[in-house]
């Protein structure tokens, strides 16, 4: 933190008269620089900065510093949701991460009481500040080890509160998770998920172990391994596999000639819905 802020000071001190009177202008509503990456372009200084007050709220700006003005090109208010510039921006810097001459603007927006996050990402271009992405729970990681990152996203697709209920069993799939993997295509963001198959395959082992290691008819978490199976699903689908995924899927629940009449007649109700709400065709297995 020491370091931190010492750099922001430093950064301050360098700049222009007109960016300090911002910097002052700011401070006299209470809020101080607690993050910030920056970047020399054609057209001046480009800088993103969140700030923060003594109670905890915190706002984003991303100015331009150029003839010795300073314009305020985006602002994010944080209000309830929590603000931090992504990880991309660990040495304060703006990056090129399309390699395009471009520079991206990445931060992402909290929200605790909901355990909602998205990354939202600002691409520099041309003169102009554009919004490319709203990402739900991203993240940018480098996926394929090419040291240019993807940016990785991590959501519910069946919500937070999906249901599988019958007369005999009732489970929650809060932990079923899907991820999809963007990169950068021409300036832009577009998913790209097929074409990073090794990444998911790792995550389909891991996730594979772990349900191994359950006994769904003896477990107390039967919620917990709902969610593994239908995200070992989702990774399958986003890779473009889903036929095999839910082929997988219906491998982990198989029905015994032992189970009661009430426990099959669950699981066929069970499958039902979830061939509904993945939109599954009749014809899989």
């Amino acid at each position: 933190m020491t370091a931190l802020l010492l750099a922001l000071a430093v950064s301050a001190s360098a700049a222009s008269g007109a960016y300090q009177a911002e910097l002052k202008r700011i401070a006299a509503q209470g809020y101080r620089p607690e993050s910030s990456a920056e970047a020399v372009v054609s057209q001046g200084i480009l800088r993103a900065v969140v700030f923060k007050k003594g109670d905890g709220a915190q706002r984003l700006y991303v100015t331009l510093e150029a003839a010795s003005q300073v314009k305020t090109l985006h602002m994010e208010l944080g209000g309830a949701q929590k603000i931090a510039l992504d990880g991309v921006h660990g040495e304060g810097k703006l990056p090129d991460l399309g390699q395009d001459g471009g520079r991206v603007i990445a931060y992402r927006l909290t929200a605790p009481a909901l355990e909602q996050e998205s990354l939202i990402v600002l691409r520099w271009a041309g003169g102009r500040l554009e919004k490319t992405a709203r990402l739900p729970g991203g993240r940018f990681l480098d996926v394929d080890g090419d040291g240019r990152p993807e940016a990785v996203t991590r959501e519910r697709p069946l919500g937070p509160l999906f249901t599988i209920s019958c007369s005999s069993f009732h489970t929650m799939a809060q932990a079923a998770w899907r991820s999809e993997v963007y990169a950068w295509r021409n300036g832009s963001l577009v998913k790209a998920s097929q074409n990073y198959k090794p990444f998911y395959d790792e995550r389909i082992a891991q996730t594979r172990g772990r349900a191994a290691a359950i006994d769904a008819r003896a477990t107390d978490d039967y919620g917990g391994f709902f969610g593994l199976t239908l995200s070992l699903y989702f990774d399958y689908a986003a890779s473009g596999r889903s036929r095999e995924g839910w082929t997988e899927f219906r491998r982990l629940y198989p029905v015994r000639a032992s189970d009661p009449g009430p426990v099959k007649k669950c699981l066929g109700q069970m499958e039902t819905e979830l061939k509904r709400r993945l939109n599954i065709p009749d014809g899989w297995q």
